[in-house]
């Protein structure tokens, strides 16, 4: 369904690709209204100049927060291979901003104005100007360093060693007019904590 805030969609499409596939659901649980966790692993992936990597020997992680206006989404991603493995890890974003009635269905004739995607370091951000005269923006952040950022995806070319680990962490942020997030600063594991207690 997406990332909603004020019952406006602020982003429309997340998707997960490794190694150009998407990746197999193993299980998910959901803790209370605010974190879900979700774990998968990958399909057999055919790797440039190297071994072809085996089905269900990358597991990752998922985690998924609200918090406040905040959505975060953290991958951990595990090798257990016996040797190192190089992997693509996509991931692809759009925003419609289109509110809670459209998204059910009621048909709107006229839109408010769309701008092209902002790319900037880490950091993507789709902009919206509604029929209210209001601007929103959906502010993507992004870690580790990416190998390449366009104006919908973000890409990492990941280096694991066997039996290591890395993470990549994503910030989605609402913003209306000149107001950000209270939370924009917060990162996840203060975020869960903070939401536990």
């Amino acid at each position: 369904m997406g990332f909603f805030h004020d019952d406006t969609r602020f982003l429309s499409h997340l998707e997960l690709r490794v190694g150009g596939q998407r990746a197999v659901v193993l299980s998910s649980n959901t803790e209370k209204t605010f974190v879900s966790q979700i774990e998968l692993t990958t399909g057999n992936i055919t790797l440039r100049d190297s071994f072809d990597v085996a089905e269900n020997t990358i597991h990752i992680r998922r985690q998924q927060l609200l918090n406040a206006e905040v959505f975060f989404d953290r991958f951990t991603l595990l090798n257990f291979n016996r040797n190192e493995v190089d992997l693509s890890v996509e991931l692809f974003f759009d925003a419609d901003f289109v509110d809670a009635f459209q998204v059910r269905g009621t048909a709107r004739k006229v839109h408010g104005q769309y701008y092209r995607p902002v790319r900037r370091d880490h950091c993507l951000a789709f902009f919206y100007r509604g029929l209210d005269g209001v601007l929103r923006q959906t502010r993507i952040e992004m870690k580790p360093e990416l190998s390449h950022l366009d104006e919908r995806a973000a890409r990492w070319e990941v280096r694991l060693p066997p039996l290591k680990q890395t993470q990549i962490e994503v910030t989605v942020t609402p913003i209306v007019g000149d107001h950000s997030s209270r939370a924009a600063s917060c990162d996840f594991t203060a975020c869960l904590r903070e939401r536990r207690h």
